[in-house]
């Protein structure tokens, strides 16, 4: 599994000092500004070492158009509102799509892996990704709800926890599951803990769109 995936976006939002030396990863769109991932942890403002910034891979189309798109590692399908959801650079290879809401502060990605996982050994990724970067590493990993769930006719496991990085209160809400021998997803949604409730209906109706296509 690509445990740098998860890594690379709590650091892009949490962010840490950024030492002299260090090869850039990837980049990802943030509250209007774009973020440069170092392969060492750290990231920067891309204007700070660029005069021209990148822009997000696309931006959305007529407010309330329902966009549907099949992943291309695994078959699943998904839906988002393109009035609401603009799709934005990757932040790592790893990411399959990545998109933020209209005002940043929401953000949704889907991550594909070429091999089917267990379920332990899926979940215990993500804790460790998590713990990584979370004070008081995986012990301070604080798991909300951990289940399985029915999208449709499909069985998928659910995931939320929520870290604290320098005093910021991050939380995630992961639905993974592996597709037979083809593979396997995580759909994320992770947002500042604060307003993690406000966009729950949002995170939903993505997810409620979410569907094995066999």
């Amino acid at each position: 599994m690509k445990k740098l995936a998860l890594i690379a976006l709590v650091l892009a939002l949490a962010g840490s000092a950024l030492p002299a030396a260090a090869a850039e990863l990837g980049k990802t769109f943030f509250q209007g500004k774009t973020i440069v991932l170092n392969d060492d942890g750290t990231w920067k403002n891309a204007d700070e070492t660029s005069a021209t910034p990148v822009t997000p891979a696309a931006t959305p189309v007529a407010s309330g158009q329902e966009v549907c798109n099949t992943a291309k590692l695994v078959p699943v399908k998904y839906c988002v509102d393109s009035g609401y959801w603009v799709q934005a650079e990757k932040p790592t290879p790893d990411y399959e799509t990545f998109y933020n809401n209209t005002n940043g502060s929401l953000y949704f990605g889907l991550i594909t892996e070429g091999l089917p996982l267990t379920k332990d050994f899926f979940r215990n990724s993500i804790l460790d990704n998590a713990g990584a970067v979370a004070k008081g590493g995986r012990d301070g990993v604080k798991v909300i709800e951990d289940k399985t769930i029915q999208i449709g006719p499909d069985t998928w496991n659910y995931l939320e926890y929520s870290i604290d990085i320098d005093g910021m209160v991050f939380r995630y809400s992961n639905y993974y599951t592996s597709i037979g021998d083809k593979g396997s997803i995580q759909v994320l949604f992770f947002t500042l803990d604060t307003v993690f409730e406000t966009y729950r209906k949002d995170m939903e109706k993505v997810a409620n769109s979410v569907a094995i296509v066999y």
